[in-house]
């Protein structure tokens, strides 16, 4: 996941709508239409002790700036509000700090930042980590709208159920190589662990 968002090298080929792309940092995979929904978000995605607002905006400010380099601060808290509204997000104001929020409401905060870029590719890295089953499910939700809106969504989960449930497509690895593909329809949890074992 990492290395498709430029924070790692990586050796082989990224295609994008069947075309080659070099991707060896964050701001080239921003501009190909990629997010990053980083399963530390407390570390890399989100800044703690600034408040909502700000985090929610935090990967659109170079592009939502004038030339001169101003912020409509009463624009941007608006959209704030809309991001709050869409996924649902427990917060005080929009001023208040993340660092204060439920680890449900901070992820919903990290995928409402990357949201604001209407990403064509969204990699999802354990997106329910350390959240309530509300929140989870809320998540969820979002999830499958994009997909349903056409969003390309790689999403790496440890809960089985949880990649059965939001999948079409299922790669299972093993020693860092493609052990098998599936169709999620009619596949059942003793096939991906067959396969995720090599255990037969």
């Amino acid at each position: 996941m990492k290395a498709l968002f430029g924070l790692v090298s990586y050796q082989g080929t990224v295609l994008i709508d069947g075309k080659e792309v070099r991707i060896t940092n964050p701001k080239q995979a921003i501009d190909h239409g990629i997010a990053f929904v980083t399963e530390n978000r407390k570390e890399e995605g989100l800044v703690l002790m600034h408040d909502v607002n700000m985090n929610t905006h935090h990967v659109a400010f170079q592009y939502n700036a004038s030339r001169m380099g101003l912020i409509n601060h009463r624009q941007e808290e608006a959209k704030t509000l809309q991001s709050i509204a869409r996924m649902n997000t427990k917060v005080s104001s929009v001023h208040q700090a993340v660092g204060a929020l439920s680890g449900g409401n901070q992820q919903k905060i990290v995928l409402s930042k990357w949201l604001e870029k209407t990403p064509r590719i969204l990699l999802l890295d354990e997106p329910t980590r350390g959240v309530d089953v509300g929140a989870k499910f809320e998540i969820y939700n979002v999830i499958r709208q994009l997909a349903a809106a056409g969003t390309a969504i790689i999403l790496v989960s440890s809960e089985l159920p949880e990649v059965m449930a939001l999948s079409d497509r299922l790669v299972v690895m093993r020693n860092k190589t493609i052990a098998d593909i599936y169709s999620c329809e009619n596949l059942t949890q003793t096939q991906v662990m067959t396969a995720a074992t090599g255990v037969r």
